[in-house]
């Protein structure tokens, strides 16, 4: 027989080499009850791991992940309305002003310019020579980035069109 070539493991077969060991049996017993007070305790801190840690509430668990998907299912439902919003809005035409009108916004222009950068409607309705639903239609077709509609603060039944270069 081969002599084991790692002295340091443990084999459950007893080998040539092998070597016991003798104690007092009062030493013997002395381990034996620390090894059983030991697995007492061992026992007891089980117990008391288990009781910590809650037992899952299956009914609780389930009704919590059904409202996990319902909240999910509402975002989809609602990134869904806000594509359709957003394919309405591409679809949409902006529509240049026509010539006439196009004329009338650079005469509107020329206006403002001559009377520093701000007019009332009236006084824009007259040089144009315009009726008060045609200046209307004029001024929704006004870009609002270049111009900027407000209420005089003294009269405020009477608005005004100002340039925002002038402001």
């Amino acid at each position: 027989m081969t002599p084991n070539p790692y002295p340091l493991t443990i084999s459950a077969f007893p080998t040539p080499s092998a070597e016991f060991v003798t104690i007092p049996r009062a030493e013997y017993e002395a381990l034996l009850a620390r090894i059983e007070a030991l697995e007492e305790w061992r026992d007891r801190e089980e117990v008391k791991v288990e009781a910590a840690i809650p037992s899952p509430d299956l009914p609780a668990m389930k009704a919590r992940v059904g409202l996990l998907d319902m909240r999910v299912d509402d975002a989809f439902e609602a990134i869904s309305e806000i594509d359709q919003v957003i394919a309405r809005i591409s679809r949409l035409e902006v529509r240049e002003p026509g010539q006439k009108s196009a004329q009338r916004i650079a005469r509107i222009e020329l206006v403002l310019k001559d009377r520093g950068g701000t007019a009332s409607f009236k006084t824009l309705r007259r040089e144009l020579s315009l009726k008060p639903n045609q200046f209307s239609m004029l001024v929704s077709k006004l870009d609002k980035r270049r111009f900027v509609v407000g209420v005089n603060p003294r009269a405020k039944d009477e608005k005004f069109l100002r340039l925002r270069a002038f402001t």
